[in-house]
């Protein structure tokens, strides 16, 4: 891998947002010295307090100890997936790479483009936008299966994302519905709802639909009340931050406490100097991160205080 030089900008450590049991600081960081101009497409954290970051420009790995390094450049990584140990990208929306040095053109099985991977009990399954899910073999990446409507497994060939939970299942995100694959059980979920995004909390797994927030715990569905003005147009993902407040990234980036109800818009006011994030991820520390079109990668790092409480006189 190249040695990059590593730079963050401190643009701002001035937000005080007061809230009814709590307060909080957030220096916003602004990551720019390899990634000025160029879109962030992905970022994804592993348990070594490594990010992986896809730009335009490739796939870089970096933490505060080693700096940046190049895994990939070249082509645009749209998507990554750092789990078992092995790092899976996907270049260009089509070609599948491993670095264990293996790879796979996705046109030559499916004539659309691919938008998730995810490793899964020995097999690699790669979404695509319109033609399902191809399944390959994780030791020599041949083709052994797919999910589509043709084969029963989905109602639609129309897939929005991959997720694996912490319980050991896969998730297959749909315009119809949202797969559970577990082991060899599989169940589909909410046909009649787009399933447009996922994330992991603390409570369960978080789903949002056509308009409708869904919390999944052990075999329970709930709907969660949500308002959804804290999204502007095209949701592209959202995330828990560590003390379990709700980051979204449509056309604005904005925060929710699901307890209190609160609400907060990110914007350059607060150091945010794109209105239009791209990603969303969170690392090992529990900080949030957010990639921008062209303003680089952004880490908000929240500081959490419990307010004193007067002693009774």
């Amino acid at each position: 891998m190249n040695r990059l030089s590593f730079y963050i900008l401190t643009m701002f450590v001035v937000l005080f947002h007061f809230g009814m049991d709590a307060q909080d600081k957030v220096a916003v960081e602004r990551c720019h010295q390899f990634m000025e101009g160029v879109p962030v497409n992905t970022i994804k954290a592993d348990d070594r307090y490594n990010l992986y970051v896809g730009t335009d420009k490739g796939l870089y790995q970096f933490n505060y100890y080693d700096g940046v390094q190049t895994v990939f450049e070249g082509g645009a990584v749209s998507v990554a997936d750092v789990s078992d140990a092995d790092l899976l990208h996907i270049e260009n929306g089509k070609i599948l790479r491993s670095s264990r040095g293996l790879g796979v053109n996705i046109n030559d099985y499916a004539r659309s483009k691919a938008i998730a991977v995810k490793a899964y009990e020995g097999k690699i399954y790669v979404a695509t936008e319109r033609h399902g899910v191809l399944v390959f073999d994780a030791t020599d990446m041949g083709l052994v299966g797919r999910l589509d409507k043709s084969s029963g497994k989905l109602k639609t060939n129309n897939i929005n994302f991959l997720h694996r939970d912490e319980a050991g299942s896969l998730w297959v995100g749909t315009t119809s519905g949202v797969l559970q694959i577990k082991g060899t059980e599989e169940t589909l979920h909410k046909p009649s709802d787009n399933i447009r995004v996922v994330t992991q909390g603390d409570d369960g797994i978080w789903f949002m639909g056509r308009k409708t927030l869904h919390r999944f715990a052990g075999s329970d569905w709930e709907r969660i009340p949500f308002s959804g003005k804290t999204i502007k147009g095209e949701l592209k993902g959202m995330a828990f931050d560590k003390h379990g407040r709700l980051y979204f990234a449509s056309n604005i980036l904005a925060r929710w406490n699901p307890t209190t109800d609160e609400t907060f818009t990110y914007d350059a006011d607060f150091g945010f100097t794109d209105a239009a994030p791209t990603c969303l991820g969170r690392d090992a520390e529990g900080d949030m991160w957010a990639g921008t079109p062209k303003e680089g990668l952004f880490r908000f790092k929240v500081f959490y205080e419990e307010p004193e409480v007067a002693a009774p006189s």
